[in-house]
Formats: structure tokens, C-alpha cells, sequence
């Protein structure tokens, strides 16, 4: 594979639109990776230097695998990407056939019947391009779907401050005891935190601290991640204090999610507070909000109907500056 080509679909890289793999140094076109452009063009510099390809995080250990479809997930994923950018291409080619069809009504005018013939051949272009664009929008959603899919059986912990050989495996243990919930060595497959280290920076910010990685705990048993999650949400003030030594923060407890459905869950639990909502939480992937107690449970499964459901976004940019870096992690 040529240095200027992507990995993907070994296609000519656009310039500087592409994310170098920091693990493989593979490159990838933002097709490939279905990013969109004003997305790439808010990732940090770190960001960019930190990303890893697909093939890289799935490569990373993950403890017993004997189940996991990881070679049905790669070409899954292979014929999801060539299907996203044949869709794309013939957006693009129905786009340019739109254009050259507004130019003949242009000329036209005087022929009446010709005009009504290409106004319908429009209509049907038309027709064509919104056809096209729910099939990759449910093409994405399916995608989203089967991974979190493979993630059924994670938790993930926030607010456990690291350290230097910090032993997760028996942070996991602990906390679990802690909770009021049985735990055996042999119902943790894997644990470890997510994300690139995070780096020092030279400036404190008073009153704000450095936020430490999530840790993913991998468990044999779906169940129990389901009995340690409803054990967190039961005591609302769930702290570090006997699970591990120094400052006693918060900790909470949540099944794991994919980038998009982490992004989502961020701005609904946000959008959740703006508008005084009073449940936001997670079933098996999918997210909900509940105004009050008694109120019918609301599933949110996009953006938009986030907005729709909830209601708009704040237009603090720092709130939509917080969700972009969500998103990119």
C-alpha cells in the first residue's frame, strides 16, 4: 500500500484530510472512517496524534475472546465501509445529475412538455437522493448497533483517580465488595482504562482537576454487569473512600458505550439538566430520560430527537465544545 493511499479503500489520501494510526501508521480518508469534515477539522493536535485505526483497538488484548465474532466484526465492518462510500459515491453522482438537470429547465422554458418531463425526472432524483440518504443513516444506526452489541458484557467505572502500579483488577474486586455485590476472580475477564494517558499540562486551572481515565472492567456474565450498575444507581453518593487511598471523589458506575452512544448520553444527561429533567440512564445501550417520577420514559436515539423530546441545545460553546471532544475520543 502506497504512503499516500488510504488503508481503507487504497484510494489517493485529499491532502491533509486523513488520521494517521498512531499504533500501525496506517492512513485512512475521512470516508473511510465516516467522519464528517467539521468534525476532523475540531480534532486538537493530540487528538490527531493519538488516534488509533480500527484494526489497532480491536487488536488489543481483550482476555478470553471464545466468543467474541471478531472476525465476522472486521468483515462486517470492511463491507459496511465499502457500502458507506459506494452510497456516497452515488450521492455525490446524483447531486451532479440534479445540477445538469436545473440547467436543461433553465433552457427549456419554452417547451412546455419537455419542461414537465425533466420536472418529473427531478422529482425522481430527488426521490432517489432521500431514499439513498436513509438507507446510509439506517446503515450507520445498524453499525452502532452491533457494536454496542459486542460491549454487552462491560462496565465502566469514572472517577477513580490513577496511579503509579495501581492494581485494577483488584480496584474492580474491591469496589464490587463495597457495593453489596459478589464478585470472583473468575467473573473478571479483563481490566484496564480506556484512552490515551492523559498528559500534565503546565497551567493549573483553579478548582479544576485533571480528570482520570474511565476504567472498563470486562466481565464473564452480562448479568453481573447488570447487578453491579443497579447496585451504583442505588446509592447516589457512591464514593473512592475504601477502594483506593488519596482524595475521596465521586465514582460512578455506567454500562459501556460506543463513541457515538457516549457522545449522545452526554449531551442528553446535559440537555436533561437545562431543561430539569429528572432520570437520564442507560438499558443495554440505548438512552432514556423521564421528566419526573410517573412520567412515560422517553428513548433517545439521535441528535435530532434530542432535540425534538428534550429540547434545543444551550448556546454555551463551551457545552458544545465539551460534546465535540466526546465525540472525537
Amino acid at each position: 500500500m502506497s504512503a499516500n493511499t488510504c488503508s481503507g479503500c487504497g484510494e489517493p489520501l485529499p491532502g491533509s484530510e486523513f488520521l494517521k494510526c498512531f499504533g500501525c501508521q496506517d492512513k485512512y480518508d475521512l470516508i473511510c472512517l465516516g467522519i464528517e469534515q467539521a468534525a476532523f477539522l475540531k480534532l486538537s493536535k493530540d487528538q490527531k496524534e493519538q488516534w488509533n485505526c480500527p484494526s489497532c483497538t480491536c487488536s488489543r488484548p481483550k482476555g478470553d475472546n471464545t466468543h467474541t465474532p471478531i472476525r465476522s466484526s472486521a468483515a462486517l465492518l470492511r463491507t459496511e465501509v465499502m457500502a458507506l462510500k459506494e452510497q456516497n459515491s452515488e450521492i455525490s453522482l446524483l447531486r451532479q445529475d440534479v445540477q445538469e438537470l436545473k440547467a436543461q429547465l433553465a433552457k427549456a422554458t419554452t417547451h412546455t412538455e419537455s419542461l414537465k418531463e425533466l420536472e418529473k425526472k427531478l422529482s425522481m432524483q430527488q426521490s432517489s437522493i432521500t431514499e439513498l440518504t436513509d438507507a446510509l443513516e439506517q446503515l450507520q444506526q445498524s453499525y452502532n448497533t452491533h457494536e454496542q452489541n459486542n460491549l454487552h458484557d462491560e462496565l465502566e467505572i469514572a472517577g477513580i483517580e490513577e496511579s503509579d502500579n495501581e492494581n485494577l483488577h483488584h480496584i474492580a474486586l474491591v469496589m464490587s465488595s463495597k457495593l453489596g455485590v459478589a464478585l470472583t476472580d473468575a467473573e473478571v475477564s479483563q481490566v484496564f482504562r480506556t484512552g490515551a494517558r492523559r498528559r500534565l499540562s503546565n497551567v493549573t486551572v483553579p478548582g479544576k482537576r485533571q480528570q482520570p481515565r474511565p476504567i472498563v472492567v470486562k466481565l464473564t456474565r452480562r448479568s453481573k454487569r447488570d447487578e453491579l450498575v443497579k447496585a451504583a444507581r442505588n446509592r447516589r453518593h457512591f464514593t473512592s473512600e475504601d477502594i483506593v487511598a488519596g482524595m475521596v471523589t465521586k465514582v460512578y458506575l455506567n454500562e459501556r458505550l460506543t463513541k457515538h452512544n457516549r457522545a449522545l448520553f452526554h449531551a442528553a444527561r446535559q440537555r436533561s439538566s437545562q431543561y430539569h429533567y429528572r432520570y437520564c440512564w442507560t438499558s443495554n445501550g440505548l438512552i432514556y430520560v423521564r421528566k419526573a417520577e410517573g412520567k412515560p420514559a422517553l428513548q433517545i436515539r439521535s441528535l435530532p430527537e434530542l432535540d425534538l423530546r428534550v429540547g434545543p441545545a444551550n448556546s454555551d460553546p463551551s457545552m458544545e465544545q465539551q460534546l465535540d471532544t466526546d465525540s472525537a475520543q
